[in-house]
């Protein structure tokens, strides 16, 4: 897999870690993880709240952090068409500042 924009190591340039993105496509389930095929091309690896099941299958656009090389620690989640987001963050603010693990 690679994150979506991310370049190639022959010169392009490598997106840092902690650089937020917002990104849209399909919210998918790969070998027991989230997973966001990028419209356009690409896939991150998702890191969110499990309750976040209600949109996989759908397109969706998605609001996180990277947090590694093709991993995102998403803020929002929502399906395309939708105007509201579904917070996810609240759940590091509850864990004081760890990381939601599915």
């Amino acid at each position: 897999m690679s994150p979506a924009g991310s370049g190639s190591r022959g010169g392009a340039e490598v997106v840092p870690i902690g650089t937020e993105h917002v990104v849209t496509g399909l919210l998918l389930v790969d070998r027991d993880r989230p997973v966001l095929n990028v419209d356009g091309g690409g896939t991150w690896r998702l890191e969110l709240c499990s309750f976040a099941g209600q949109h996989f299958g759908d397109r969706v656009t998605i609001k996180g952090r990277r947090v590694g090389f093709d991993v995102l620690e998403v803020d929002w989640i929502r399906r395309s068409g939708t105007s509201h987001p579904t917070p996810l963050s609240w759940w590091r603010w509850a864990l004081r500042g760890d990381r939601p693990r599915i």
